[in-house]
């Protein structure tokens, strides 16, 4: 790993943090698919709209300068080098209790495998005094979040029932930022992993 940078303090304020989250984006097809059927979902049960982003899974959350965003970027790009792209399989509804509706990953495990291989990006922002890297355990897409308790059952109840099963390849990876905790999001970089960097040689 490369020595503590000039963008490294000892200490870090955390009113100084931005907010970072890397995640996989469905393909463009996909992600309109399942953003028609988000607006279906609200339109439906009265509620109004709360995702801001495309349909994505989230890999890994972290805070850091972003000052540090140079290295941050040069750390996960070596990462995405090393990774082969891979297939992940959306398979039917779940619910995370009180308020969230997500589909679900049917196989995590490669998806798990690429978080491991972000460790060297914990032991950076861990010795510029910022909070560890988060790993997500559960991966999922969400299509609907921060809804009421009564609507919620009633949602989970209609979803859990219904059936949907679609593929796409994972070839790219984004990374967000938000900045003192509030909107707007801004795409920092785009990753592309190893098999598609050697397909546009």
């Amino acid at each position: 790993m490369e020595a503590l940078h000039k963008d490294c303090p000892t200490i870090v304020p955390e009113e100084k943090l931005s907010d970072y989250l890397l995640v996989a984006t469905a393909s463009k097809e996909l992600a309109e698919r399942i953003t028609r059927g988000n607006e279906d979902l609200y339109t439906r049960y009265g509620h109004t709209a709360q995702l801001t982003l495309k349909p994505h899974i989230a890999i890994a959350r972290f805070a850091a300068k972003e000052e540090m965003e140079d290295t941050l970027i040069r750390y996960i790009q070596r990462v995405c080098c090393t990774q082969e792209k891979f297939t992940v399989t959306l398979n039917n509804y779940s619910g995370f209790p009180p308020d969230r509706i997500f589909l679900r990953i049917q196989d995590p495990y490669p998806l798990h495998q690429l978080g491991k291989a972000l460790g060297v990006i914990n032991e950076y922002i861990s010795s510029c005094s910022c909070p560890d890297l988060q790993l997500i355990q559960n991966v999922h897409i969400t299509t609907a979040r921060n809804l009421p308790g009564n609507t919620f059952l009633k949602a989970m109840l209609d979803y859990s029932q219904r059936t949907f099963h679609e593929e796409f390849e994972v070839q790219e990876l984004v990374l967000l930022r938000k900045t003192n905790g509030i909107p707007p999001i801004k795409t920092v970089n785009i990753f592309y992993l190893n098999n598609q960097l050697k397909n546009n040689n």
